[in-house]
């Protein structure tokens, strides 16, 4: 898994799998709100665990320098910005971890 500490002051760069779902989840809280452009991924969420699925559209991954933004809201009042780059790799886990 990809562990990193969440920060409502900065813009988190991930890669992500190109081509399978990558789970987001953050640790002791639940994503509730997930704002993007919707034309670029493929978003499934797992209401009862508060945690999302999100996989680069097919059309989008054929732009290999293209990044997604998306900006994610937690039930604790969180919010984060990433950037999630779309690589060729297996997919790994994003945990997001309050300090």
């Amino acid at each position: 898994a990809i562990v990193r500490p969440l920060d409502e002051m900065k813009v988190l760069e991930i890669p992500i799998a190109q081509d399978a779902l990558t789970r987001i989840k953050v640790q002791n809280d639940r994503i509730l709100h997930v704002f993007g452009n919707a034309g670029e991924y493929v978003l499934e969420t797992d209401d009862y665990q508060g945690q999302i699925f999100i996989r680069p559209i097919p059309s989008f991954e054929a732009v290999p320098s293209k990044t997604i933004s998306i900006t994610l809201t937690t039930e604790a009042g969180y919010t984060q910005d990433l950037r999630l780059l779309p690589k060729k790799q297996t997919p790994e886990t994003l945990i997001l971890q309050v300090s």
